[in-house]
């Protein structure tokens, strides 16, 4: 069987592209082999590696990341992420701000980034609100008399489920906070963290839901109105036609330690993933070109100069930790996140396809005014 020529040289050359490939990883291998990078924090400007080992894929819209989870593969890892632009509403949010900030240890933060990520909107937390620590919730569960009543008159309902005889308006209006502590074990630089903060939920019971359901579409609510509803939602549990609440039971259920440590997964594997590659210090110039699309939209491209060391510390993620994602951040908003499947070994990155103008902008006057303080003339 005779081969072609054209055969033969699709082979040869075939083969020097491997040759190719294999001689880079080989010299890139050489190149890093002694370079150790010191761990930097995030600064106003940071590009952060995000592995694909935290089984979430980063989706950036207005300046607004997402998450979206990835698909277990057969490995026990996660499968490539594709280019399927599927919905991201029902995605959780990623709050940037509170993402970098938790990363320094903030457990401040991390309490608003544990909150987002578990879908725990803050939209239902009421002004100045009714707050009870679990801790104290568990006082009042386990017999401690004075600590009972308050929380049963903040309640505006019995452990029992029973409805006070005496009515609150501010109970009903704002029921509690559930002030609980999750911790929260991730890696940074190979180093294990344990962090404690605090999420917030709001609650209230069945009984005082039912009594807002009979007043929420009443334009006015004297108290005589008030009254009325809160007597006849009363008369149905007292006369047995309405089972009470075990609130108790729906109380714990809110802080049990599997719910608490539920509620630590999300943020644990996304600051694990995480890990801050250079900052404003890293950088050397910055570009940008901007253009309205044939939808009218607009297509901005950035160009990052990079010193040596940041050219290294890219270079050398990239080469140990194929397929991840970059985020690219401006005072806590996020601007871009590619994917990259190659080495980046360039004193260069460009950020393409960027769609608002104005965060470019933002993001070349920063850069500049870091790069005019550095170098003042």
């Amino acid at each position: 069987m005779r081969v072609s020529a054209s055969v033969k040289a699709a082979a040869a050359m075939l083969s020097l592209v491997c040759l190719g490939i294999l001689g880079f990883r080989a010299y890139s291998t050489l190149a890093l082999r002694n370079f150790q990078p010191t761990p930097v924090e995030p600064g106003e400007f940071s590009i952060l590696a995000f592995a694909r080992s935290g089984g979430y894929r980063i989706i950036v819209s207005n300046g607004i990341a997402h998450l979206t989870e990835l698909r277990p593969d057969a490995e026990g890892g996660f499968e490539n992420p594709t280019d399927d632009q599927r919905e991201i509403e029902d995605a959780p949010r990623l709050p940037m701000r509170e993402m970098l900030a938790s990363l320094r240890g903030d457990t401040e933060a991390l309490g608003t980034l544990t909150m987002s990520v578990n879908k725990l909107s803050s939209d239902d937390i009421p002004v100045n609100p009714v707050v009870w620590r679990a801790e104290d919730v568990q006082k009042a569960l386990q017999g401690d008399r004075a600590m009972r009543a308050r929380l049963e008159k903040d309640l505006q309902t019995t452990l029992e489920g029973q409805p006070l005889p005496v009515i609150s308006k501010t109970a009903l209006d704002k029921g509690i906070l559930i002030d609980s502590p999750v911790e929260v074990t991730y890696k940074v630089e190979g180093e294990t963290k344990h962090l404690t903060c605090r999420v917030r939920e709001a609650y209230q019971t069945r009984f005082v839901a039912a009594v807002q359901n009979g007043l929420r579409e009443k334009f006015a609510r004297p108290d005589h109105l008030i009254a009325g509803v809160y007597r006849q939602e009363a008369r149905a549990i007292l006369d047995g036609k309405q089972s009470p609440e075990d609130v108790a039971r729906a109380l714990r259920a809110r802080f049990e330690p599997d719910r608490l440590a539920s509620l630590a997964v999300k943020p644990s594997r996304i600051l694990s993933a995480c890990k801050v590659l250079i900052n404003q210090r890293h950088l050397q110039s910055i570009g940008s070109q901007c253009k309205v699309n044939a939808l009218g939209a607009d297509d901005c491209t950035v160009t990052l100069g990079l010193s040596d060391e940041g050219k290294m510390r890219l270079w050398k993620y990239s080469h140990d930790n194929p397929g991840f994602q970059l985020l690219v951040t401006v005072r806590g908003v996020a601007v871009a996140a590619p994917r990259i499947g190659t080495e980046l070994s360039s004193n260069e990155v460009k950020l393409t396809q960027l769609p608002s103008r104005s965060l470019v902008q933002e993001t070349v006057d920063l850069v500049n005014s870091v790069l005019r303080s550095r170098n003042p003339s």
